[in-house]
Protein backbone atom coordinates (compact mmCIF):
# COMPACT_ATOMS: atom_id res chain seq x y z
CA UNK A 1 0.00 0.00 0.00
CA UNK A 2 1.21 3.74 -1.17
CA UNK A 3 2.13 6.81 0.90
CA UNK A 4 -1.11 8.49 1.98
CA UNK A 5 -1.52 11.64 -0.15
CA UNK A 6 -0.89 15.11 0.85
CA UNK A 7 -3.51 16.43 -1.55
CA UNK A 8 -6.44 17.80 0.17
CA UNK A 9 -8.65 20.99 0.22
CA UNK A 10 -6.69 22.94 3.28
CA UNK A 11 -3.28 22.47 1.03
CA UNK A 12 -4.72 22.99 -2.02
CA UNK A 13 -6.35 26.48 -0.60
CA UNK A 14 -2.99 27.67 1.13
CA UNK A 15 -0.87 27.31 -2.23
CA UNK A 16 -3.90 28.97 -4.22
CA UNK A 17 -4.07 32.03 -1.83
CA UNK A 18 -0.45 32.07 -1.28
CA UNK A 19 0.28 32.22 -5.07
CA UNK A 20 -2.86 35.07 -5.27
CA UNK A 21 -1.20 37.29 -2.80
CA UNK A 22 2.18 37.14 -5.39
CA UNK A 23 4.26 34.17 -3.89
CA UNK A 24 6.44 32.21 -6.51
CA UNK A 25 4.99 28.03 -6.99
CA UNK A 26 8.03 26.63 -5.24
CA UNK A 27 7.48 28.50 -1.79
CA UNK A 28 3.29 28.60 -2.45
CA UNK A 29 3.87 24.86 -2.20
CA UNK A 30 6.24 24.70 0.68
CA UNK A 31 3.89 26.81 2.59
CA UNK A 32 1.18 23.98 1.45
CA UNK A 33 3.33 21.22 2.46
CA UNK A 34 4.46 19.86 -0.60
CA UNK A 35 7.41 19.74 -2.53
CA UNK A 36 8.17 21.78 -5.72
CA UNK A 37 8.38 18.29 -8.05
CA UNK A 38 4.83 17.23 -6.27
CA UNK A 39 3.07 20.52 -6.98
CA UNK A 40 4.36 19.90 -10.83
CA UNK A 41 2.97 16.75 -10.76
CA UNK A 42 -0.40 17.72 -9.30
CA UNK A 43 -0.71 20.24 -12.00
CA UNK A 44 -0.07 17.84 -14.54
CA UNK A 45 -2.08 15.15 -13.21
CA UNK A 46 -4.74 16.89 -11.59
CA UNK A 47 -6.87 18.97 -13.47
CA UNK A 48 -9.00 20.49 -10.82
CA UNK A 49 -5.69 21.36 -9.00
CA UNK A 50 -4.24 23.03 -12.24
CA UNK A 51 -7.55 24.86 -12.88
CA UNK A 52 -7.35 26.03 -9.09
CA UNK A 53 -3.67 27.58 -9.96
CA UNK A 54 -4.59 29.17 -12.87
CA UNK A 55 -7.44 31.40 -11.05
CA UNK A 56 -5.40 32.10 -8.14
CA UNK A 57 -3.22 33.57 -10.79
CA UNK A 58 -5.76 35.80 -12.55
CA UNK A 59 -6.89 36.65 -8.93
CA UNK A 60 -3.62 38.16 -8.50
CA UNK A 61 -3.63 39.77 -11.73
CA UNK A 62 -6.94 41.12 -11.05
CA UNK A 63 -5.77 42.43 -7.81
CA UNK A 64 -2.62 44.17 -8.87
CA UNK A 65 -4.30 45.94 -11.78
CA UNK A 66 -7.72 47.05 -9.37
CA UNK A 67 -4.56 48.48 -7.35
CA UNK A 68 -2.92 49.96 -10.02
CA UNK A 69 -6.79 51.29 -10.82
CA UNK A 70 -7.24 52.13 -7.41
CA UNK A 71 -3.55 54.11 -6.43
CA UNK A 72 -2.31 55.06 -9.98
CA UNK A 73 -3.63 58.68 -9.72
CA UNK A 74 -1.31 58.87 -6.36
CA UNK A 75 1.45 57.83 -7.80
CA UNK A 76 1.50 54.47 -6.27
CA UNK A 77 2.52 51.73 -8.94
CA UNK A 78 5.71 50.33 -8.73
CA UNK A 79 5.35 47.13 -6.32
CA UNK A 80 1.58 46.03 -8.63
CA UNK A 81 3.56 46.91 -12.11
CA UNK A 82 6.53 45.23 -10.73
CA UNK A 83 4.76 42.06 -10.03
CA UNK A 84 2.67 41.65 -13.14
CA UNK A 85 6.28 42.49 -15.24
CA UNK A 86 7.83 39.60 -13.65
CA UNK A 87 5.12 36.94 -13.40
CA UNK A 88 4.02 37.57 -16.62
CA UNK A 89 6.26 39.25 -18.87
CA UNK A 90 4.43 37.90 -21.89
CA UNK A 91 1.49 40.19 -21.03
CA UNK A 92 3.37 43.04 -18.92
CA UNK A 93 6.79 43.51 -19.33
CA UNK A 94 7.57 46.16 -22.00
CA UNK A 95 11.18 45.51 -22.37
CA UNK A 96 11.30 42.06 -23.52
CA UNK A 97 13.73 40.67 -26.38
CA UNK A 98 12.41 37.60 -27.99
CA UNK A 99 15.33 35.52 -29.77
CA UNK A 100 14.23 33.18 -32.78
CA UNK A 101 15.15 30.20 -34.51
CA UNK A 102 14.09 31.57 -38.24
CA UNK A 103 16.11 34.36 -39.51
CA UNK A 104 14.92 37.56 -39.58
CA UNK A 105 15.85 39.97 -41.88
CA UNK A 106 19.05 41.76 -41.44
CA UNK A 107 18.19 45.12 -38.89
CA UNK A 108 20.23 48.45 -39.93
CA UNK A 109 23.60 49.21 -39.08
CA UNK A 110 24.49 48.66 -35.56
CA UNK A 111 25.67 52.19 -35.14
CA UNK A 112 22.37 53.52 -36.35
CA UNK A 113 19.41 54.02 -34.16
CA UNK A 114 16.17 51.44 -35.38
CA UNK A 115 13.15 53.77 -36.17
CA UNK A 116 11.44 51.26 -33.66
CA UNK A 117 12.49 49.37 -30.72
CA UNK A 118 14.03 45.97 -30.88
CA UNK A 119 11.63 43.54 -30.31
CA UNK A 120 13.18 39.85 -32.07
CA UNK A 121 16.62 39.17 -32.59
CA UNK A 122 17.88 36.41 -34.43
CA UNK A 123 21.03 33.60 -33.02
CA UNK A 124 22.94 34.93 -36.11
CA UNK A 125 22.07 38.51 -35.37
CA UNK A 126 23.39 38.67 -32.08
CA UNK A 127 26.79 36.47 -32.78
CA UNK A 128 27.07 38.91 -35.98
CA UNK A 129 26.62 42.24 -33.53
CA UNK A 130 29.03 40.36 -30.79
CA UNK A 131 31.71 39.61 -33.35
CA UNK A 132 31.67 43.01 -34.01
CA UNK A 133 31.91 44.31 -31.09
CA UNK A 134 35.08 42.00 -30.38
CA UNK A 135 36.39 42.87 -33.61
CA UNK A 136 36.40 46.48 -32.78
CA UNK A 137 39.88 48.79 -32.14
CA UNK A 138 40.51 51.02 -29.39
CA UNK A 139 40.60 54.24 -31.37
CA UNK A 140 37.84 52.86 -32.96
CA UNK A 141 35.29 52.78 -30.13
CA UNK A 142 32.07 54.95 -29.28
CA UNK A 143 31.31 57.25 -26.68
CA UNK A 144 28.05 56.10 -25.68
Amino acid sequence: MGRKTKYNPKAVETICQAIADGVPYRFAAALGGISYETFRAWQRDKPAFSDAITLALAKGIQSRLQNMQKFGKKGNLKADMWWLSHVLPEHFAGNRVEIREQPVEPSPPIMTPPDEPVTSISPAHVKMILKKFFELNPEEAIDL
